[in-house]
């Protein structure tokens, strides 16, 4: 029997602060070895997915298709009100189709090179990061 395959929803507030902040992601290759990186593209397709586009296809993509758990976080630094979060799910890599041509598109429009694949993250869990009593908190 497969197990079911858990999301959560985000909620307007945290998709706002994925689509407005540079957004890091960590992920590790089957050793456990992790990396991290910032990525510029990051997107929210719909309540319980996020996107970001790759162009260099390297030690990311390398990790998700020994390990396909994947990690966001994102920190705002204002003053008044200090905000993050952390996302944690699982990615597929996606080299086809409406998400990739609409990444093709948004890299022509900017001048890039066309991409190398999106990754498209079902979001599993997402976590406070703001400073705080709930800080690290599981907020759905």
């Amino acid at each position: 029997m497969r197990e079911k395959e858990r999301t959560t929803k985000l909620t307007q507030e945290i998709r706002g602060a994925f689509e407005e902040n540079l957004v890091f992601i960590a992920t590790a290759n089957k050793e456990g070895v992790p990396n991290v990186a910032p990525k510029g593209s990051t997107q929210v397709v719909d309540e319980e997915t996020l996107m970001f586009i790759d162009v260099f296809g390297k030690k990311t993509i390398s990790n998700i298709q020994q390990n396909p758990k994947i990690a966001a976080a994102v920190a705002s630094r204002n003053k008044e009100k200090a905000s993050g979060y952390q996302v944690k799910g699982t990615a597929r890599i996606v080299k086809e189709g409406p998400l990739f041509d609409k990444a093709v598109n948004i890299c022509r429009k900017k001048g890039f090179p066309d991409p190398n694949c999106v990754v498209v993250i079902k979001v599993e869990e997402v976590y406070a990061l703001a400073p705080g009593a709930n800080a690290g908190r599981k907020i759905c």
